[in-house]
């Protein structure tokens, strides 16, 4: 769509996949978690109340995924999960996603 946006190429991606995110967020992530920049990361606007980083977009997608195949943290049989992040941003969104989680055990190779 030739002079519909004056949109960078890089933000149109971080929107279509904020929206992507979205439609497939069950947890309703995107409308809990903040992206707060602390680590430097590279922000879009989606909308007047929607920041994402690449980062954010894919622990979303990530904690959604651990809902579908191991359930929720915050249900009662599980209260603990152990992680593999990348980066150890991952162990950040769960803890900010699941406050009344007893324990988040974080390992990295």
């Amino acid at each position: 769509m030739r002079g519909a946006t004056s949109m960078p190429t890089a933000e149109i991606n971080y929107v279509l996949s904020a929206y992507y995110a979205r439609t497939v967020d069950r947890l309703g992530l995107l409308d809990r978690l903040t992206e707060d920049r602390a680590f430097g990361n590279y922000t879009v606007d989606v909308d007047d109340s929607l920041l994402v980083s690449c980062d954010l977009i894919d622990s979303v997608l990530e904690l959604n995924f651990l809902e579908r195949a191991i359930g929720s943290p915050s249900g009662p049989i599980s209260r603990s999960w152990t992680l593999v992040p990348a980066g150890g941003r991952l162990g950040h969104w769960i803890t900010e996603a699941f406050p009344n989680l007893g324990h988040a055990l974080c390992t990295d190779a």
